[in-house]
C-alpha cells in the first residue's frame, strides 16, 4: 500500500511538473499525441522559441500597454519564412549561418502551438 501511494504521488508531482513547463513555455499541447511525440513537440517548440528570441524578436514582436509580446503569426505566415531568400530583406539580414534550417523549421512548430496572444502580426 505504501508503494502505490509513494507511485501516485510521485508521478502526480512529475505530472504537475510537465504541466508547469507547458504553462511556462506557452505551448498549446494538441490532444491525441503519443507520449513520444509530445516529447518531441515539446522540444521542437522550446528550440523554436528560443530560436525565435534570438533571432526574429527584435524586428517581429510587438509591444502592447508597455508589454512585450509574441504576435500570434500563423503557421502559413511561418512556413513562408522557409523562403525567406526571396525576400531581399530578409536576404540581407538573414544569412543562412545565422538561422539554420532546423532553426527555421522549429519556429514553424513554435508558432503552430503557441498560445494565441491576441496580438496581430502585422
Amino acid at each position: 500500500m505504501k508503494i502505490l501511494i509513494a507511485f501516485v504521488t510521485i508521478t502526480s508531482v512529475l505530472l504537475a511538473g510537465a504541466c508547469s513547463y507547458q504553462k511556462k513555455l506557452g505551448i498549446d499541447m494538441p490532444e491525441g499525441l503519443s507520449e513520444a511525440r509530445k516529447k518531441q513537440v515539446l522540444q521542437q517548440f522550446a528550440d523554436g522559441k528560443k530560436a525565435y528570441l534570438s533571432h526574429c524578436a527584435a524586428c517581429h514582436n510587438k509591444t502592447v500597454n508597455g508589454k512585450v509580446v509574441i504576435p500570434d503569426i500563423s503557421f502559413e505566415q511561418a512556413d513562408t519564412y522557409r523562403v525567406r531568400f526571396t525576400n531581399d530583406k530578409h536576404k540581407d539580414e538573414l544569412k543562412t549561418e545565422t538561422v539554420t534550417e532546423k532553426e527555421l523549421d522549429n519556429i514553424v512548430i513554435f508558432f503552430k502551438y503557441k498560445k494565441e496572444s491576441g496580438v496581430a502580426p502585422f
